[in-house]
């Protein structure tokens, strides 16, 4: 089974075979991460982090797992699988104007925007000049 291209903190530290605490505390800043969540609601902005695998797999010196390229418009589960996150919340995201989404027809089916999806949640590191 090929690992998912987003994880959790707690998978990347099993992935790694190191401990929670290394991960977040120690190797967080060197690696590609997402930070997921809303202004308001449950879930506080930036609550959620997830981690690229390549990124991991570079850090580690391993080779990079290719990935499954997504197509223009997705899904909202597949938008929920691709950062391991709920439908609920990417919903949410939707409504908090954090994802464009469009209807298709008049139907009520959305697809949300791959590129937005790709700059969901990206943390813009300050570098000391």
């Amino acid at each position: 089974m090929t690992p998912a291209q987003w994880m959790t903190v707690a998978q990347a530290a099993q992935f790694c075979k190191v401990d929670y605490q290394e991960i977040y505390h120690r190797r967080l800043s060197q690696l590609e991460f997402r930070r997921i969540g809303t202004r308001l609601g449950s879930s506080p902005f930036g609550r959620l982090i997830r981690i690229e695998l390549a990124s991991l797999q570079r850090s580690m010196g391993q080779p990079e797992t290719p990935t499954e390229a997504l197509p223009r418009w997705v899904t909202i589960k597949q938008a929920a699988a691709y950062y391991q996150i709920s439908t609920h919340l990417v919903r949410t995201l939707i409504a908090h104007e954090q994802l464009d989404a469009r209807r298709i027809g008049d139907s009520r089916t959305l697809r949300v925007d791959r590129d937005s999806l790709l700059d969901l949640g990206k943390w813009r590191r300050w570098e000391p000049s």
